[in-house]
Order: structure tokens, then C-alpha cells, then sequence
């Protein structure tokens, strides 16, 4: 079976409801890209993968897969999530907290920002459509404001909450990729093939839906890694999702 990326048609009334969601579409996936974020913007797909040395932000065709325009990272970083705030990308690094901006349509770096998360790390990155929300590998979201300031500025934290089941009565670590979808953030678990629905307000899990037998542990290759990457199409409801494979 050939690696994937599915694109998901889910929606969102259902996916609150833990409804059982429907492939609309499969297209071929690089297994050679780390996957760490993706994002849907006027009409393309934008992913960043991972790892030093091989780090890279690159735009697809959403319909094939095909590499439209890619750039490499300096080899000193690790690239992590990545999300879009008017026509600029924003991507953390791992542990070299810095946080870099590209334009979206050249991919040309633009500036740099230092941050600092819970646990130091960059993870997931989402926008809320007033802030910059990063995970951390921890069970906490920092809250950041959109930066303005001169490069090589430290982003400006303006709340932090932690992600909890209050269901189960604990807490939630290993928070990975984000994606706001209609005032919530939808999340990946870091080697959990399920996404989680949280309440950015409280932290707290209003949902989970179970993406198990989307890409079966057996049907994959040795080499495969994780579940992850999320981007939400707003024209059509659609996820995309995908994995380090």
C-alpha cells in the first residue's frame, strides 16, 4: 500500500458527535517529509517537514500532491508546525526556539522571533484569528501575540492553558499538530492515530474522534511513523490529514 495523505469530508456538527467521517479523496504523499504542519491557503496545501538537514516548507497541489514550490531550511534548525495569518507563514523550530516568518506566496524567509512555550520546545501551531497557539509536546498551549515588532523580538505570551479530559480526570500530553476548525482546536496526539477537540478557552477535550482504521498500524511499512497534520479547507468543510509516512 502506497503512503498517503486522505483528504477527510467531515462535517463538523458530525465530527462533534463522533460521527463516522468519509474519504473524499486520496493523493500521494512523500514519504521522505517529516510531516509536522500543513495548511490549506488560497486554494494550495502547505507543509513543513522535520529533522536537521532535511527540514523544508514547501506548497502542493491539492489535487495530486505535486510539489508546486519548495524551500529548504538552514540545517540548524528543525522545523516544526506552521500556520498562515494573512499572507505570511509562521513555523516553529523544535528546540532552537525560534520562530520563523516566510512569505506565502515565495516562501522568501522574511524575519525571525524568539518564544518561549511550557516545556521550550515547539510543536503544533495554530491562529485563532486574534492569537498565535503553540503546543509543546507538553499538555499545555501557550497563547501568543501575531508579532509586529523588529526581527530577532521575543513573541509576547499572553495566556497559557493545559489540555484535559475531564471525562477521564487527567490530563492530556504529547499535544502535536493543531488546526482551528470553527472556534476549536482539533489536534494530533503524538503516536495516537486520533484527533481531540478542544476548547481553547478552558483546555478541555469536548470530543475525540478515532482515525484508526483510516491507514491501519499492519498495512503500513516498518519505515512509517506517525499520525500527523491536519489543514481545514473553509470552501468545503474538508479535512486533510496525514502522517510522518
Amino acid at each position: 500500500m502506497k503512503l498517503t495523505t486522505i483528504v477527510l469530508f467531515i462535517c463538523v456538527q458530525f465530527a462533534r458527535s463522533l460521527a463516522h467521517y468519509t474519504v473524499a479523496l486520496s493523493i500521494p504523499h512523500n514519504s521522505k517529509v517529516f510531516t509536522q504542519g500543513l495548511e490549506y491557503h488560497k486554494g494550495y496545501l502547505y507543509e513543513s517537514g522535520g529533522n536537521y538537514g532535511r527540514s523544508s516548507i514547501q506548497i502542493l497541489h491539492p489535487d495530486s500532491g505535486e510539489t508546486l514550490k519548495k524551500r529548504n531550511i538552514e540545517k540548524k534548525y528543525f522545523a516544526e508546525g506552521i500556520t498562515i495569518v494573512g499572507n505570511k507563514v509562521y513555523m516553529l523550530t523544535w528546540k532552537e526556539k525560534v520562530m520563523l516568518v516566510f512569505d506565502a506566496d515565495t516562501l522568501e524567509l522574511l524575519s525571525t522571533y524568539h518564544y518561549q512555550t511550557h516545556s521550550g520546545e515547539g510543536w503544533g501551531l495554530t491562529y485563532d484569528g486574534h492569537h498565535l497557539i503553540a503546543s509543546d509536546g507538553s499538555d499545555h498551549l501557550t497563547f501568543f501575540e501575531v508579532p509586529t515588532g523588529a526581527t530577532g523580538t521575543m513573541l509576547t505570551k499572553v495566556r497559557e492553558v493545559r489540555v484535559r479530559d475531564v471525562a477521564l480526570g487527567h490530563y492530556i500530553h504529547h499535544v502535536n499538530e493543531l488546526e482551528m476548525v470553527d472556534g476549536f482546536i482539533y489536534a494530533n496526539i503524538w503516536y495516537v492515530d486520533a484527533l481531540i477537540i478542544i476548547d481553547p478557552s478552558t483546555g478541555h477535550v469536548v470530543r475525540k474522534l478515532d482515525f484508526r482504521q483510516l491507514y491501519p498500524k499492519m498495512s503500513r511499512p516498518r519505515s512509517a511513523d506517525c499520525f500527523n497534520g491536519i489543514a481545514y479547507n473553509t470552501t468545503d468543510g474538508s479535512l486533510m490529514v496525514t502522517g510522518k509516512w
